[in-house]
């Protein structure tokens, strides 16, 4: 991955799921999935740098520890862990709790 701007690459997701390590530049969410050089890489743009961190994350003996490592950090992205965060941010709207400290009124 080597965007200048995206959210969330689903990419990347989807590569992450499978328990590929992923490397990306520092776009949008990737900062939040990637912690660098734990679970994956964040890298500038430049090809020396991601040629780089591609030799890094091939060697074997760092991969399989990652590899793990991206698929744990990942499964909170995983649809059902959203959903159940939307639904009840939804909820709490609609019941007229306070959201992030601000007070809702019901509509």
């Amino acid at each position: 991955m080597s965007d200048v701007a995206d959210g969330t690459p689903n990419t990347a997701l989807e590569a992450a799921a499978r328990g590929c390590v992923v490397i990306s530049t520092p776009v949008g969410d990737m900062p939040d999935l990637n912690e660098h050089a734990v679970n994956g890489y964040l890298s500038d743009r430049s090809a020396e740098a991601l040629w780089h961190w591609i030799l890094e994350a091939t060697q074997r003996e760092r991969y399989a520890t990652m590899s793990h490592r991206i698929q744990q950090s990942v499964s909170r992205w995983y649809w059902k862990s959203v959903a159940t965060k939307f639904f009840d941010l939804f909820c709490d709207v609609a019941m007229g709790s306070p959201v992030s400290g601000q007070s809702v009124e019901p509509v």
